[in-house]
């Protein structure tokens, strides 16, 4: 490390600036509008981020380029960061901030695997303290300090750790298709020549109810004892499967405890989206229920209509609680679906299952992948490990 020097963000930065402020449209009236809550897991699904209204100046002003930075400055997220990697019509929103990097001298993807440090983590934890409201402003963030090597050993640690970010994404975009295809094989089966009204026969209507449970064991606290937690923040939004969990969690309140391929459902509003295929077993907090189908061969059927648009809507209809409305079991299990006959759900399970256990190997995989890169990143971030070594690890 004779050659890297130590630098604060705020000194390899051309520009430093607070968001745009407006309200997020699903309509494309406007650019891709870059929120808080689009940049969590390390990665940005841009099919999901909302659109905004915005002058052509404050267009100009506010648009993101390859290698711009992005931290979110307040709430629990306070901290999480994002870097563009692609060519892309989008701006971002006040409760970001973008960091443009000074590119003669800091490859931006060398500074955005420094804020993916735990050095970083414990940086931004300083910063927040024990406050109640977590946030930080420009000038909090600016003043971290890491090592910075010469370009052209900066490039090549970022190609190392980018190259298991591709792959990891590779990952992402195989299983998004696969999704897909479930959500089309599941319409075509049960939605699309299906009347309600002139049902085939041995098909009834019936509810959630009928065809999965609720399961509430719930797990204590316990000296020493860890598991893999899932909180809210964890489920991505309207996805079949869950992509990410933390690890070696240590209780220090009631959960519930959930097995691999039960249902996990956000029981809060706005949280209704956040449904998943349980990859793992694990405990969950108080907030997401665990579902379970009734038998081996209703699962991919219950997960499609738990994960539907119809249940949000309903789900919403049914909330109650004024602080954090949310919705009970009682009132899930009544919504009204159709029942095909056992058989034909059958056929539907040996038809997609292949397709969810694929997508479920490779969310193990990319957990792989994760392992590898943070094991790497301190290690070449420090210049304690060759840079020709690494290389030859993720080959």
């Amino acid at each position: 490390m004779t050659n890297w020097k130590k630098v604060k963000l705020g000194d390899v930065c051309t520009d430093i600036s607070y968001g745009y402020t407006e309200s997020a449209n699903s309509k494309p009236v406007g650019p891709k509008f870059l929120r808080i809550t689009d940049i969590q897991f390390d990665h940005i699904d841009w099919s999901t981020v909302p659109y905004c209204k915005i002058s052509d100046s404050d267009h100009k002003k506010y648009k993101l380029e390859k290698g711009d930075i992005v931290i979110a400055r307040t709430g629990n997220s306070t901290g999480a960061t994002s870097t563009i990697k692609n060519d892309i019509d989008a701006v971002y929103a006040s409760y970001l901030i973008r960091y443009r990097t000074n590119k003669n001298i800091a490859n931006p993807f060398f500074v955005d695997f420094a804020l993916r440090s735990t050095k970083w983590n414990d940086f931004v934890n300083n910063i927040k303290g024990g406050s109640a409201q977590p946030g930080a402003n420009a000038k909090q963030f600016a003043e971290f300090e890491f090592f910075l090597p010469d370009l052209p050993t900066q490039t090549r640690i970022a190609s190392i750790l980018s190259a298991l970010d591709d792959k990891i994404e590779l990952n992402r975009q195989m299983n998004h298709t696969l999704e897909q295809m479930a959500r089309a094989l599941f319409k075509k089966y049960f939605v699309d020549d299906i009347d309600p009204e002139n049902l085939p026969e041995g098909w009834t209507m019936g509810r959630l109810g009928d065809i999965s449970v609720n399961i509430k064991i719930t797990i204590d606290p316990k000296d020493e004892e860890t598991l893999n937690y899932v909180g809210l923040e964890h489920i991505p939004r309207m996805s079949i499967a869950l992509y990410d969990w933390s690890e070696d969690e240590i209780l220090h309140s009631q959960k519930f405890q959930f097995q691999e391929n039960q249902i996990l459902f956000g029981k809060l509003r706005p949280y209704f989206h956040k449904v998943v295929l349980a990859p793992i077993d694990g405990i969950c907090s108080t907030d997401i229920l665990v579902i379970e189908p009734i038998a081996k061969e209703y699962l991919s059927y219950s997960l499609m209509h738990f994960s539907s648009e119809e249940i949000i809507a309903y789900s919403n209809q049914h909330s109650g609680g004024t602080r954090m409305p949310r919705v009970s079991w009682e009132s899930l299990r009544n919504f009204e679906i159709v029942i095909p006959p056992k058989n034909t759900m059958q056929q539907f399970e040996e038809l997609i299952s292949p397709v969810l256990n694929s997508i479920i190997q490779r969310i193990h995989e990319n957990k792989v992948l994760k392992e590898i890169r943070d094991s790497l990143l301190p290690k070449l971030m420090n210049g304690e490990l060759e840079i020709k070594e690494a290389e030859t690890l993720v080959a």
